[in-house]
């Protein structure tokens, strides 16, 4: 018994060992670990640090060119102390000058005054002169204007008589040319009736036939009449007609040929020919 009760103290302990030692092993894990962020913490710290250290010199840098410049421009002032001095000397001439200036203007604007009332008297008479100059120019303008108008009736006028003259001239060619026309079939006209009264010109078979229709009824009712006669051509054709013709405008014209057969018995039972 003795035993059993030391092995389950043992078991106990050692039970209990091995829970230290879980407990001992997770504090070992959380030291690594602190261990870890605090290593990098430190790594961050040092990185902050170098750039703190770069941004510092170049502060120092910067500063010392910043002291260089005020260096510069404390001897720029001590420059230009004298320049002031001397442009403060100039302002007081400048204003001696001004004051000159000011007597000048004085005695200017009274001469300015008197020009501008020459000026306005001037001005008073070139008003008057223009408005003397647009009275003739408008009455210029307006002569111009009626001599305009007269010219342009002028021209209608010359153009319409112009018109007239020529439509006058075409007409009395018109009345000219007929006249001559009318001559010209009167002439034949009376030639016509002279040839169908004495039946001149005419062969002697034509002629017999023509003189037989003035007393023989059935002759005449079988004659239209001669070529001559029947055919009616314009003025301008009339000598190419003949011409072509010839002696075929004697020819007697029938309504059919047992007309024309009755006429040549008639003409060979008479010994006309």
């Amino acid at each position: 018994n003795l035993n059993l009760e030391r092995i389950r103290q043992f078991e106990r302990d050692n039970i209990r060992l091995l829970e230290e030692i879980a407990i001992k092993e997770q504090d070992i894990r959380e030291v690594q670990e602190n261990q870890k962020i605090l290593g990098d913490t430190v790594y961050k710290r040092r990185q902050a640090f170098e750039e703190a250290s770069e941004k510092a010199e170049v502060l120092l840098a910067n500063l010392e060119q910043l002291n260089q410049e005020i260096s510069n421009y404390q001897q720029h002032i001590k420059e230009t102390k004298g320049d002031i001095i001397h442009v403060l000397q100039r302002m007081s001439d400048c204003k001696s000058q001004l004051s000159r200036y000011h007597t000048m203007e004085s005695s200017w604007k009274s001469r300015l005054d008197k020009i501008e009332e020459l000026t306005k008297d001037r001005a008073q008479e070139r008003d008057s002169l223009l408005q003397t100059k647009y009275s003739i120019h408008n009455k210029i303008m307006s002569t111009k204007k009626s001599l305009d108008e007269n010219n342009t009736k002028k021209t209608k006028l010359a153009n319409f008589l112009a018109e007239e003259k020529q439509s006058l001239y075409t007409q009395e060619e018109q009345i000219q040319k007929g006249k001559q026309h009318l001559e010209g079939k009167l002439s034949r006209l009376n030639l016509l009736e002279d040839m169908r009264k004495g039946y001149e010109g005419f062969y002697k078979a034509v002629k017999e036939i023509l003189a037989a229709c003035q007393s023989n009824s059935v002759i005449s009712s079988k004659v239209c009449g001669v070529v001559a006669s029947l055919i009616h051509v314009p003025e301008e054709f009339e000598t190419a007609v003949e011409t072509v013709l010839g002696a075929s405008l004697q020819h007697i014209v029938t309504q059919d040929e047992e007309d024309a057969k009755y006429l040549i018995s008639f003409l060979r039972d008479n010994k006309y020919g």
